[in-house]
């Protein structure tokens, strides 16, 4: 529903699947079959939360492909248009219990 934010009154327009796997450094269609994994896995996920998402050993190798290329996803087609500053590409924690 990217169509549904816009810059300055100009809806940011749709990536195309060539566009989404662009930034992957491996074959495009490793990087499409990836996405589409991750794709399918939360919609599973949402739909069957009892179910095991992972049935195939190469579904974890396809995630962690995935995982790299959402964020590209959101930098390039989201934030950047946007003109908003993504967030840390590695999250930071506390200990529990701090302030």
């Amino acid at each position: 529903m990217i169509e549904d934010f816009s810059n300055a009154g100009c809806p940011l327009r749709l990536v195309t699947p060539s566009e989404a796997v662009a930034p992957y450094k491996g074959p495009p269609d490793e990087a499409e079959q990836a996405l589409a994994r991750v794709i399918h896995v939360a919609n599973k996920g949402l739909a069957h939360s009892t179910v095991g998402l992972i049935n195939d050993p190469d579904d974890l190798r396809l995630t962690e492909i995935a995982s790299r290329g959402v964020r590209a996803l959101l930098v390039n087609h989201f934030y950047a248009p946007l003109g908003l500053t993504a967030p840390a590409e590695r999250l930071t924690s506390r200990r529990r219990g701090a302030c």
